[in-house]
Order: structure tokens, then C-alpha cells, then sequence
């Protein structure tokens, strides 16, 4: 792990010699420490007999290691840390609290302090309770100027404002409309957005309504999205109207688009004009 972490921290620094390698796109990184881009403890109840056997101290311990490792290495680009929990609780702030305390503690080569953030963001987020803490460590961070970053949890559903069909990996992340105006004033500064709610927003053929229900789209049945799925967000519904691109509030937008833009709308009011 920590040679993998080395060798990219240098193939996407100033100093690469590859013709194919543009530094300066490379805005920041996020190293998880269990699995993929994340720091999740998995099935900690089989890992008492590793050796040391597993302790909140011990993984505290491992990932103050691996932050000082990143940090000497010199990287140039902005660091971000993953805030996660433990197995399956949903609550436990002992793992992204330290998570976030260790993150800001480091910092890149020209001294700007790591960053930290969730990949559990979705409308069930309310300020009261948040994936990982999130929003209390926000709270609580911000005003020092770290980097704070949030992924949607799964693809979005502008139908769905509460998790009321439960927001998880495999399913979806609700309405961006509430969640991410929401993240946005708790403090978010860098948002990983899912391209498929990108595509949503600003495809004007998200959805090629000539087929049926939605033929030679920007997707197939993707990412938990099936075809119907996708006519009904762009287009709408039943009594819900659709979030695309309409001649209502958009040029160039195929005819019989009926969406209302809501999307676009809600990413250019928190991020700026795309």
C-alpha cells in the first residue's frame, strides 16, 4: 500500500517525465486505508486474532501511519482523508472523528493542511445525524480552511426527499435538491458528484425520447439506473415533473423534452455556472 502511495503521489507530481502526465489537473487525492478510496473497518469481530489484534487504538495507531507516510512524501497536490465507521454502526464519531483530527495535522509540501470528507452524502443527512459526523466535523473544521469533500452515497432520485426508500451503496443518494443546498451550507467545498446526475443535469439528450422508454441514452441500465428510471427523471412522472432539460428553460433541447432544468438550476447555485 504505502509503495503504491508513493509511486502516485510522484507519477502525478511536477517532477514526472511522461508525456502523457499533466500535473496541474491533478487537484487532490484520496488514499483510503481499508478499501478502495475509503477507510471502512471491516468485520472487526475476525480481526481479534491478527497480530496486534484489532483495537480502536490499534487502527488509530494505523492511520496516524499511514497520514505521516503521505505527508513525507512530499506531495504536491491537496490530500484529502476519508471519514468512515466501523462494520455496519452507523453512528460510532470514536473512527471519523480521529479521522478528521489526524487529517488536519498534515499537510502537503507547500503547507496546505490535509483535507477530509464522507462518501456517504444523501438526503438522509440532516445536521442532526450525518454519514460519519460529517457535518458536525465540518462544523467544527471549516473555519481553518481544510479542504472539506463529500460523494454522494449512490445516484440520486429528485423523487425521493427523505431516503424514504433508504439511501444506501446499492440503491440511491434522494433528491439533490435537498442535499446538496444542504451540503453546501454545512460548509462542503469540493463535491464528488456521481457523472449520471451530472448527465442529468446538463445532457439535453440525457434521455433520446424517440425510443422507448428511453432509447440510445447517455446510459444503459447502469449504476442501479434502469432506461425507465431515466425517462421518468428527465421527463417526469405521473404527478412528478422531471429535472432535465426542457425547451422551457433550455436552447438547444430535443422536442418533447418536458423537464423543468431543477437540477442545473440547484448545481449553479451551489457551484457556480457549468
Amino acid at each position: 500500500m504505502k509503495a503504491f502511495i508513493a509511486a502516485a503521489i510522484k507519477h502525478f507530481g511536477p517532477n514526472h517525465s511522461g508525456t502523457t502526465i499533466n500535473p496541474f489537473q491533478v487537484s487532490y487525492m484520496r488514499f483510503g486505508k481499508s478499501v478502495g478510496g475509503e477507510s471502512f473497518v471491516y468485520c472487526s469481530g475476525g480481526l481479534g486474532g491478527t497480530t496486534p489484534p484489532y483495537s480502536i487504538s490499534v487502527w488509530q495507531n494505523y492511520i496516524t501511519e499511514m497520514t505521516n507516510f503521505e505527508q513525507a512524501q512530499s506531495p504536491t497536490m491537496l490530500i484529502f482523508e476519508p471519514i468512515n465507521r466501523v462494520d455496519g454502526t452507523a453512528n460510532d464519531p470514536n473512527y471519523p472523528n480521529y479521522e478528521a483530527s489526524d487529517a488536519v495535522k498534515h499537510g502537503n509540501v507547500y503547507g496546505a493542511t490535509f483535507g477530509f470528507g464522507s462518501q456517504g452524502l444523501s438526503a438522509a443527512d440532516n445536521g442532526v445525524s450525518c454519514a460519519s459526523n460529517w457535518c458536525n466535523l465540518f462544523l467544527g473544521t471549516f473555519s481553518q480552511g481544510s479542504p472539506l469533500e463529500l460523494q454522494q452515497i449512490a445516484n440520486s432520485n429528485p423523487f425521493d426527499d427523505t431516503c424514504g426508500s433508504g439511501c444506501n451503496p446499492g440503491g440511491e443518494s434522494g433528491n439533490l435538491r435537498v442535499w446538496l443546498p444542504f451540503a453546501v451550507s454545512s460548509h462542503l467545498n469540493v463535491l464528488e458528484l456521481y457523472s449520471l446526475d451530472a448527465d442529468l443535469a446538463y445532457d439535453p439528450n440525457f434521455c433520446v425520447l424517440t425510443g422507448s422508454p428511453c432509447d440510445t441514452g447517455s446510459y444503459g441500465a447502469l449504476n442501479g439506473l434502469t432506461t425507465t428510471q431515466q425517462h421518468d427523471y428527465f421527463q417526469g412522472a405521473g404527478t412528478n415533473t422531471g429535472v432535465g432539460l426542457g425547451p422551457s428553460c433550455a436552447t438547444g433541447t430535443q422536442g418533447g423534452a418536458n423537464g423543468n432544468c431543477e437540477y442545473s438550476k440547484k448545481i449553479n447555485e451551489a457551484q457556480g455556472y457549468h
